[in-house]
């Protein structure tokens, strides 16, 4: 799968306008089949989700369009202790991937078994927040 990755960089280029960023996003529908939102580029700032919501407002206009249907994600800070920040997205669109990488990896201090303790703890973290049955450990 390709995943086209909107991060601050493209959403300035768009003038910070989420229908700006649909409008340009649909030259790419052909070739790709998610949209990851993540305005904090693997730096860690926490997902602004106010923001991630109107944005994902207009992906899924795309998809109502006719356009070929796109998984449509979001990231930003997102780690085990704080993905409660994403019960307001998964009201309106419960169908949300999620992305997670510096709050993981700790900004480069976890490495090995400690990397993998907090994965299973974001995993595990994300099967409560979306309801999922099942058992990582």
């Amino acid at each position: 799968d390709i995943v086209l990755q909107i991060g601050g960089n493209a959403f300035s280029k768009c003038g910070y306008d989420p229908v700006e960023m649909r409008n340009r996003i649909r030259d790419y529908i052909p070739y790709i089949n998610h949209v990851l939102i993540d305005m904090s580029g693997g730096n860690g700032k926490p997902l602004q989700t106010s923001l991630a919501i109107r944005c994902i407002e207009q992906l899924v206009q795309l998809n109502a369009f006719g356009q070929r249907i796109i998984g449509i994600g979001a990231a930003g800070g997102l780690g085990p202790d704080n993905l409660d920040i994403l019960a307001p997205i998964l009201a309106v669109y419960p169908y949300l991937s999620i992305d997670a990488e510096t709050m993981l990896v700790g900004r480069g201090e976890r490495s090995g078994d400690e990397f993998v303790s907090e994965s299973i703890r974001y995993l595990d973290s994300a099967q409560k927040l979306f309801n999922i049955k099942g058992n990582l450990k």
